[in-house]
C-alpha cells in the first residue's frame, strides 16, 4: 500500500519518513509520484493589489493566527476576514476523534487549535469559510466539518472574486520532500513578495531522499536474491544446470554465508519496526495550537516583519472593504 501514509506534523514524519516511503516506491517499480496542476496556478486569481502579500509555512496551523493585520491591511488584531478560502484535499474544520470534541461548540470550550481544526478560529470570528478541493479527490473528507462549510471541486478555471492577502502551505508531512523544487518554483511563479511566517520553523529544501532510498532499495535487492538463491535446493551430481545461476546458487549453500544473508535481513525487518514504532509515537503525540481567545488569534510576539502604514477608516463615503484570505 504505497500511499497508505500515516499523517501527524511532527520532524520525523516530515522530513526523515519520505527516505523509507520512497524506497517502497522504488522497490515496488513505480516511479516516486510528483505534484500536478501547478502550471499557471497563480493567473487563476485576481488579487487587489499588484503585489499582493504572501507567507508561507509547512503548517496550515498558522493560519489560523491570521489577521489582515499581519499582511498590512486595514483593521486591527481583531479585525476577521469577510472570506477564508482554503484549496486544500482536507477541509479543516474540525475532525472527531476519540476523547475528543465532535462539535463546534465542544471545539470552543478546548481553547486550542491544530492544522486539523484552524479554519474554525476564522469561523468563530465571522469569516465566511470556502474550500475547493482537488480535482482528484471529489469526494471530499470522510468527515463533514463542524461548521457551514462552502464547497465545490477544482475545474482548473479562475477563481471567482478577488483576493487581498495568501497563506501558502507546504504541509510537508503529507507532499514528499521530493517534490520541495515545485514548492520553490511555485512560490518563485507568484505575483508579490512571499515571506515565511515569523517564528515557524522552516527548513526549505529538504534533504533530497531519493539518492538514499535508491541505495537501500538496490541492498534490499541484492540481500533478497542471495537469501532466494542461498535456500534453493543444490543441483543433483549429474543433472543439467537449470539456469545460469546454478554455479552461484551452488555456492550459498555454504552455512555461514546463509547465516550472514540470514542476519541481514533480520536487521533490515528490524529497522523497518523501528521506523513502524517511531510512526505510531509521532501519531500518538499531537501538538495542537494554543488558541487563548477566541475573538483574538493567537500571534506571534516577535512577529517584526514590516507593516506598511495604512489607515484602518475609509473615507467617509467608500464603502469598507472587507478583506478577503
Amino acid at each position: 500500500m504505497l500511499y497508505d501514509w500515516a499523517h501527524a506534523e511532527t520532524p520525523f514524519l516530515q522530513e526523515d519518513v519520505w527516505t523509507y516511503r520512497a524506497e517502497d516506491f522504488i522497490q515496488a517499480g513505480v516511479e516516486p509520484p510528483r505534484c500536478e496542476g501547478l502550471d499557471g496556478f497563480w493567473d487563476r486569481f485576481t488579487f487587489a493589489h499588484p503585489q499582493p502579500p504572501l507567507f508561507y509555512a509547512d503548517s496550515n496551523l498558522h493560519a489560523g493566527a491570521l489577521t489582515p493585520a499581519h499582511y498590512a491591511l486595514p483593521g486591527d488584531a481583531a479585525t476577521a476576514w469577510q472570506e477564508v478560502h482554503l484549496f486544500d484535499a482536507h477541509h479543516d474544520s474540525g475532525y472527531p476523534h476519540d476523547n475528543g470534541p465532535t462539535t463546534f461548540e465542544e471545539w470552543s470550550e478546548e481553547e486550542t487549535y491544530s492544522c486539523e481544526d484552524w479554519m474554525l478560529v476564522h469561523h468563530a470570528q465571522g469569516s465566511r469559510l470556502t474550500l475547493t478541493y482537488p480535482a482528484w479527490r471529489p469526494e471530499g473528507d470522510s468527515h463533514p466539518p463542524m461548521v457551514p462549510l462552502t464547497v465545490s471541486v477544482d475545474d482548473h478555471t479562475a477563481a471567482p472574486g478577488t483576493f487581498d492577502a495568501v497563506f501558502l502551505c507546504r504541509s510537508g508531512a503529507w507532499v514528499p520532500s521530493w517534490c520541495d523544487d515545485q514548492f520553490t518554483q511555485l512560490l518563485q511563479a507568484f505575483p508579490g513578495q512571499p515571506r515565511p511566517f515569523p517564528g515557524a520553523r522552516w527548513a526549505h529544501p529538504r534533504p533530497d531522499p531519493l539518492p538514499l532510498a535508491h541505495r537501500y532499495a538496490a541492498i534490499r535487492a541484492e540481500l533478497t536474491a542471495t537469501l532466494h538463491t542461498a535456500t534453493q535446493p543444490a543441483r543433483q551430481p549429474g543433472a543439467e544446470p537449470q539456469s545460469a545461476y546454478e554455479e552461484v546458487r551452488a555456492a550459498y549453500q555454504d552455512p555461514d554465508t546463509l547465516q550472514t544473508a540470514l542476519e541481514t535481513v533480520a536487521e533490515i525487518q528490524a529497522a523497518s519496526h523501528q521506523r513502524q514504532e517511531q510512526t505510531t509515537a509521532a501519531l500518538a503525540t499531537p501538538k495542537p495550537g494554543t488558541l487563548t481567545s477566541l475573538a483574538t488569534p493567537r500571534t506571534n510576539p516577535h512577529d517584526a516583519s514590516p507593516r506598511a502604514p495604512r489607515d484602518p477608516h475609509p473615507p467617509a463615503g467608500e464603502p469598507e472593504h472587507k478583506p478577503r484570505l
